[in-house]
């Protein structure tokens, strides 16, 4: 074995010791300069954590916005009539809707540009009206001019307490119920204006445009309605024709009373999380109402016969009467696609009924809401076959068997048994399952 022998001189221990309290010093400075960056690194972690929480709570926030007003829409689309869609909008003002199981909330401020009646001003030379919802921060009244009814009456001064306001007339009012619309009306300028470009503009006089709003408002000159985009003091731009916005060629005449339709600005404001963690987002909608000439039409075919139909485009259908009720049966189908697969289909005849769907839709600048509704039955009933498919098509392109269109149907398929489910494998998601 091989040993080792340590020698250290007096001098070599007086030069360690020495020593010693210099290595004390540099290790607290680096112990201090570690703590330091340690410190430094959970700050920079926990800010990149609370920043990605931040960043997907405010997406989350914007969502319900969306989601605010998508809901105020349709509780104003399904109201029962005129009164109850204005009693829907007050009733939403201010209101805070929380969804289930937290999932956030979204607040509805709605901020009408036109009036109700509150009471009957016959006799009188005042008229009281609200808006119905929250008074407009923008919206500037203090003489001018209403419609009410078919009539037109002129004020000379306003006073509001929050959402009432009590014009001052320039006439003995005559009778009005309570309840009914009174709108904004401006004037246009003293000589005659011609308006032959899409996307031109309408200039009126000085003042009276100031309660219309700044953005997307519909108005009606010698009944017709047209759309503008902005309102730039007293010159409205952008003016289009709704039921014809590629094409526009009509005359104002001087001191022409231009009534600005039903309008609301609509604040929604989502929210999600809470406390520091809590994310608002606020989406403003400059929204036109739907104008009440021709807001609903329904049509209603109890199958009496065939007469609002096409010729059957596949298969052949007949009118039978089922427990009393009469039906369209499907009597018959045609191939369509790959061997083995059948199907029918028949055109609603949309000019035999009081229906204008193309006037509509361009009316309402090519966004429009409407229902297509249809019940289907099995005949016999019970019970319904293993396989079936049944549904509606709507917006074809034309009457051809592949034409493009869209559909809602439910079905019971099996991509494994084709000539038994007789129906196209490739709208087929899953076999032999119940489904929309």
């Amino acid at each position: 074995m091989t040993g080792m022998l340590l020698k250290t001189s007096r001098n070599d221990l007086k030069r360690f010791k020495g020593c010693s309290g210099s290595i004390l010093v540099s290790l607290i400075i680096t112990m201090v300069i570690l703590s330091a960056l340690a410190t430094a690194l959970v700050s920079l972690t926990a800010s990149s954590i609370f920043s990605q929480a931040g960043s997907n709570s405010s997406a989350k926030a914007y969502y319900l916005a969306e989601s605010g007003f998508r809901y105020a829409q349709s509780r104003y689309d399904n109201a029962a009539d005129e009164d109850d869609r204005d009693d829907r909008l007050e009733e939403m003002h201010e209101q805070t809707y929380t969804l289930a199981d937290n999932e956030g909330q979204f607040r509805i401020d709605v901020y009408p540009y036109y009036f109700k009646v509150v009471s009957d001003p016959i006799g009188t030379g005042s008229l009281v009206a609200k808006t119905p919802g929250g008074f407009p921060s923008d919206l500037e009244l203090s003489s001018g001019r209403l419609k009410i009814g078919s009539k037109f009456y002129n004020y000379s001064d306003v006073s509001r307490t929050g959402q009432d306001i009590t014009f001052t007339m320039n006439s003995t009012m005559p009778y009005f119920p309570s309840d009914t619309d009174v709108f904004s009306v401006a004037a246009s300028i003293n000589e005659s204006q011609t308006i032959d470009t899409a996307n031109d503009d309408l200039l009126l006089q000085s003042g009276t445009a100031d309660p219309f709003p700044l953005l997307n408002g519909i108005i009606e000159i010698d009944e017709h309605f047209y759309s503008y985009k902005k309102r730039d003091n007293n010159t409205l731009t952008g003016i289009k024709d709704p039921l014809n916005p590629d094409e526009l060629s009509f005359t104002v005449k001087p001191s022409t009373d231009i009534i600005l339709r039903k309008f609301v600005k609509l604040h929604s404001t989502g929210i999600f999380g809470e406390g520091d963690l809590e994310a608002k987002r606020k989406i403003i909608y400059h929204v036109s109402l739907p104008v009440e000439q021709g807001e609903t039409v329904v049509f209603h075919d109890t199958f009496e016969d065939k007469s609002h139909w096409e010729d059957s485009t596949l298969g052949s259908h007949e009118i039978q009467t089922i427990d009393g009720d009469k039906a369209l049966k499907v009597s018959g189908t045609d191939s369509i696609g790959a061997a083995g697969d059948v199907g029918s289909l028949i055109a609603l005849d949309s000019s035999t009924t009081d229906v204008d769907l193309a006037s509509a839709h361009e009316f309402a600048d090519h966004h429009l809401s409407y229902d297509a509704q249809v019940k289907i039955g099995f005949d016999p009933w019970p019970p319904i076959s293993d396989y079936y498919m049944g549904g509606i098509t709507f917006r074809l392109d034309s009457l051809a068997a592949d034409a493009n269109s869209y559909g809602v149907s439910f079905l019971r398929a099996d991509k494994n048994l084709p000539l038994s489910d007789k129906i196209p494998d490739e709208i087929v998601p899953l076999n032999d399952t119940d489904m929309i």
